[in-house]
């Protein structure tokens, strides 16, 4: 008699925490790990010639434009945003808030 030893393997990925991480996270850390996704599907595309690999690779081309516009934008209101310093009374570092911070730049 034959046994079958088939196991599904399943990631131990947490997917809860990363969505709470990505619930708050800026636009600018979506557009790098979009990039980053997409690139690496990209290489896996031309790698075992899809037949979808050059669309592949147009899409992560124009998403690298969108992060690089993206990128230039953040840049330039960032400094057009008065940098707040700390109190001298007090020592206080300020912190920001969610609502008025600066996009990150990746």
């Amino acid at each position: 008699m034959a046994t079958n030893n088939n196991t599904t393997v399943r990631s131990n990925f947490d997917f809860d925490t990363y969505n709470a991480v990505m619930k708050n996270a800026n636009a600018g850390l979506k557009l790098f790990l979009v990039t980053q996704l997409l690139g690496d599907v990209a290489a896996s595309a031309v790698r075992y010639q899809s037949p979808i690999a050059k669309e592949l690779v147009n899409s992560l081309d124009e998403i690298s434009a969108l992060r690089e516009e993206w990128k230039a934008i953040a840049a330039k209101a960032d400094r057009q945003v008065p940098v707040s310093k700390p109190s001298a009374r007090t020592g206080d570092v300020p912190v920001a808030d969610m609502n008025e911070y600066a996009q990150a730049i990746f």
